[in-house]
């Protein structure tokens, strides 16, 4: 029996021709042989019908067994390749093995390696065709795996590298110039090439990625070549154990270097922005987003990055003023339209909800985006200097309106007082003359009282004349208010109410300007009561004013219970020239004459009024210290009767010197009267010592009185002095000029110059001399 021979089956070597018959005629043997197979396996008779097939033949060509035997041959063939199938199965005997394209039975195309064969009996003549079919798409798809995986590793612009587990090179793709790739491979790793410093945070990675199996990425600078790279570490496994390390890593040499520059730069622009007080907001036109600087967000009171603060253009633009919004939108439109420039100041509410002034200049600016910049500068400071400015223009217009009415009013009451005085006195003296129950004495009471009320207009207007502090003195207002009573006409359906406590401290003030409070106050009240029944009510007591820290006031307070003030009237019925009388009935002066002189005291003045049941006013003024009420009008040194003396009057008015001649005369004093004050002086000079008083005016012709007292005194030392003057300007802002002892404003009444003369006489060395 021979043991090895090539026989009657091509390709098949066997033992035994006989044995091999027997194992082929048992269908166990050959369905084992078949079903072992690893390729696709078919047997054909010589007509090319399918007589046998295996299973792996099936899985290829996704038809069943019998499908395959009962179908037409080759039913797995597509048309286009049957031409070549004939070529093939023409030359069996030397056919190689070729590549073809088998058609499953759903349609879809796999390629494969198609090797036919013959098997013959021991004649050596055909048996039957067997077809073996190799699936290539596995072996395709590894070779197109490798070939990516060369075309990635070939890449000129990437590093592969393989590490082990030393971190010692197993595979590097490329090396850079002047690097030796044998002296890497196999001895060298990533850590030759960079800092000491960095070895940590690289190892750190490479243990991470060997632990969990996760990629890493790491950026690294190689002082070396002065390049940076980029890094991801990833895992190898084999057999499901990490074993090695894969490094991809690229030069960003490029970009580092573009991100530090872009990082100087923003730091450069955050170092100024940062040195000016300006805010910047960036605003993109298309989308209406924008962003604010920390500046910005300062400068309306939020800190950096409040999202309160709406960083779209419709919620800025919601917070600019709507008296500014309209221009501001025209402004953007503008800008979107291609207007490079933006200047512009107006106003943006800030988070505590006021308004603020900004001036905003800005570009648009064209690139991939359409942007605008603007800087805002908060210019609030000089809009309000500028309205501080206008407030105090106005101010001194006004101050220099009334300076001018001032000094006009000043001139023309001097000159009305001057005859307002021989008036006033006339009336006194004939009052004095006539017996009480005359019947002449009514009418004289109603023409004093006229000139009374014609000494109130001219104080009035006489208020806005004077400037500067004047001398203030203990004043009672019980007494001022009493003589108004007496002078004011009050109906006879006004009821005076007046509650005066004995108790109240006396007031510091200038007498006449505290008259002017009492007077207008009481003549205001009296108007807004006229036609109407009801109560004046008048008290005078010590309080301390609402919102005020000091201490205790003397407190006037004038309430009626007339048609009231409007609220919209109370807001200016202290301005001056203001009033809602008729034409002809009010010079709008009256109560802006208690407001001044209110202030002037450095008191307080409180209104409160409703419409149709009255008004109520309260004055505050300051309480004169070290006073007792009740001194506030200390009694003549000595009796009147007792005292005699030289007189000498000087006015440069006859009908006012003739007054006061005559009115001394009748107080038994012995009087020389004269209108040049150089004659005066020169009486004074030939008669010295014995004239005790010089009672001269203040304004002449040719000499003053203040000029006139200097110089008697200087002719006849410890001369009395008595000045009477209806114009203040010019006087000292406290006290009395030098050389003069006393001041009597006109219009004056007779008995208060008699009352001056009197205490000057008691006062005079020459008096307690004789005495």
């Amino acid at each position: 029996m021979t043991r090895e021979r090539t026989g009657a089956i091509r390709d098949i070597c066997f033992a035994d021709e006989q044995q091999l018959g027997e194992l082929l005629s048992q269908p166990a043997f050959a369905a084992g042989l078949l079903e072992h197979a690893h390729q696709g396996l078919s047997i054909a008779d010589l007509l090319g019908n399918c007589i046998l097939v295996n299973r792996v033949m099936c899985q290829m060509t996704g038809f069943s067994g019998a499908e395959l035997l009962t179908a037409p041959p080759y039913p797995y063939w597509p048309r286009e390749e049957l031409e070549a199938i004939r070529g093939v199965l023409a030359c069996i005997d030397q056919a190689p093995a070729v590549e073809l394209s088998l058609r499953r039975k759903n349609g879809d195309h796999i390629p494969v390696l198609f090797r036919p064969g013959l098997i013959r009996d021991a004649r050596g003549e055909p048996l039957v065709s067997l077809h073996s079919l190799v699936d290539l798409s596995a072996t395709r798809a590894l070779k197109a795996s490798e070939q990516r995986w060369r075309s990635i590793a070939e890449n000129p612009f990437d590093f592969v590298i393989i590490l082990g587990r030393d971190y010692k090179y197993r595979f590097i793709n490329q090396v850079l110039a002047g690097v030796n790739a044998e002296d890497m491979v196999g001895g060298g790793s990533p850590f030759d090439f960079i800092a000491p410093e960095d070895h940590a945070r690289v190892r750190q990675h490479f243990e991470e990625t060997f632990r969990t199996g996760r990629p890493t990425y790491y950026e690294i600078y190689v002082p070396q070549f002065d390049r940076w790279y980029s890094n991801v570490v990833g895992a190898i496994k084999n057999e499901g154990e990490i074993r090695e390390l894969s490094l991809l890593s690229r030069d960003i040499t490029v970009s580092k270097r573009a991100e530090r520059g872009q990082r100087r730069s923003e730091r450069r622009l955050a170092l100024a922005l940062a040195s000016i007080q300006d805010g910047l907001v960036e605003l993109d036109l298309h989308t209406g987003a924008h962003i604010y600087s920390a500046r910005a967000y300062e400068l309306l009171g939020y800190s950096d990055g409040d999202p309160e603060l709406s960083t779209r253009v419709d919620g800025l633009l919601s917070r600019v003023h709507p008296q500014d919004v309209k221009q501001v939108e025209r402004d953007l439109l503008a800008a979107k339209g291609g207007d490079a420039s933006f200047d512009r100041e107006f106003r943006i509410r800030t988070r505590d909800g006021s308004y603020r002034w900004f001036h905003v200049r800005g570009r648009s600016v064209e690139d991939e985006e359409k942007c605008f910049f603007a800087f805002l500068t908060d210019v609030t400071q000089r809009y309000e200097a500028e309205e501080q400015r206008r407030a105090l223009a106005a101010e001194l217009q006004q101050a220099q309106r009334l300076e001018t009415i001032g000094t006009l009013a000043g001139g023309i009451a001097h000159d009305f007082n001057n005859l307002l005085t021989p008036i006033v006195g006339a009336l006194e003296l004939a009052q004095m003359a006539l017996p009480s129950a005359h019947a002449a004495s009514p009418v004289i009471d109603d023409a004093r009282g006229a000139a009374h009320r014609a000494k109130c207009l001219t104080d009035q207007i006489l208020t806005f004349a004077r400037r500067g502090q004047r001398r203030r003195d203990p004043v009672a207002l019980a007494p001022l208010v009493l003589e108004e009573l007496r002078l004011q006409p009050v109906p006879a359906n006004v009821q005076v109410l007046t509650d005066f406590s004995a108790a109240v401290p006396v007031a510091l003030g200038e007498r006449a300007q505290l008259q002017q409070i009492v007077a207008n106050l009481l003549s205001n009240a009296l108007h807004a009561m006229r036609g109407r029944s009801g109560q004046l009510r008048l008290c005078i007591d010590n309080a301390k004013p609402e919102s005020s820290d000091a201490g205790d006031y003397v407190r006037l307070t004038v309430a009626d219970q007339g048609i009231g003030i409007p609220e919209n009237v109370q807001r200016r019925v202290f301005e001056p020239f203001f009033t809602t009388k008729p034409l002809g009935e009010g010079t709008g002066l009256g109560l802006a004459v208690v407001h001044g002189v209110v202030q002037r005291h450095r008191g307080h003045l409180r209104l409160h009024s409703e419409p149709g049941t009255g008004t109520t006013f309260e004055v505050y003024l300051p309480i004169a210290k070290n006073v007792s009420p009740g001194e506030s009008e200390p009694a003549p040194a000595a009796d009147r009767a007792a005292i005699s003396g030289n007189i000498v009057c000087v006015d440069d008015e006859p009908a006012v010197l003739s007054l006061m001649k005559r009115a001394l005369e009748m107080a038994s004093y012995n009087v020389r009267a004269t209108t040049s004050p150089h004659e005066a002086l020169e009486w004074i000079a030939a008669a010295a010592p014995s004239v005790n008083v010089l009672v001269t005016d203040y304004r002449m012709p040719g000499l003053s009185g203040v000029e006139l007292a200097q110089r008697a005194g200087a002719l006849q030392p410890g001369l009395s002095v008595i000045m009477v003057t209806g114009h203040a300007e010019g006087l000292p802002a406290t006290g009395n000029p030098v050389g003069v002892h006393a001041l009597i404003r006109k219009p004056f009444q007779l008995s208060e110059l008699i009352l001056r003369v009197q205490r000057c006489l008691s006062a005079s060395p020459q008096q307690n001399a004789h005495h």
